[in-house]
């Protein structure tokens, strides 16, 4: 319910702070020489253009490596169906990146289409949500950035 996920981004703010300001943490080099570089990395397990991609691959091995080559966000899969992603996956690529001094953005990627999909996005770790305009009608969209500002996160 709401007031779950409400009590559980209690939690999660608690034991790993606020989101990211996403647009410094983008313009913050994250290696030395990389002034105007913000790369972004993403984990993905599967498609639908692909089929399964990386099914096997260690979602916390993979997230150090992609934080380690100086990646300013990472992209994390959540739909289910088409990706084989999950929320639980974003809250453990949350975990892996705490306590980095330039720690990676983590970012929600999914087809988020109401307000409830944002809680559960800040709930489970995220600095930043997709939203995808192609889905959203001008008031939907409207509606969702200004919740997701109000949940302290960048869209």
């Amino acid at each position: 319910s709401a007031d779950d996920l409400a009590k559980k981004i209690e939690l999660t703010a608690s034991v790993y702070g606020s989101a990211l300001r996403v647009l410094e943490r983008l313009n913050a080099p994250t290696k030395e020489g990389w002034s105007d570089v913000a790369l972004a990395a993403e984990f993905k397990r599967a498609s639908p253009s692909k089929g399964d991609i990386a099914t096997e691959l260690n979602l916390r091995e993979q997230v150090q490596a992609y934080a380690d080559a100086g990646a300013s966000m990472i992209s994390v899969l959540t739909e289910p169906k088409w990706f084989k992603g999950s929320l639980d996956d974003m809250m453990a690529a949350r975990e892996v990146v705490e306590g980095m001094s330039q720690r990676p953005a983590i970012l929600r990627k999914d087809f988020i289409i109401d307000v409830y999909q944002l809680l559960e996005a800040r709930a489970y770790g995220a600095d930043c949500v997709l939203l995808i305009v192609a889905l959203l009608s001008q008031e939907q969209l409207i509606e969702l950035i200004d919740a997701t500002h109000n949940l302290g996160m960048c869209a």
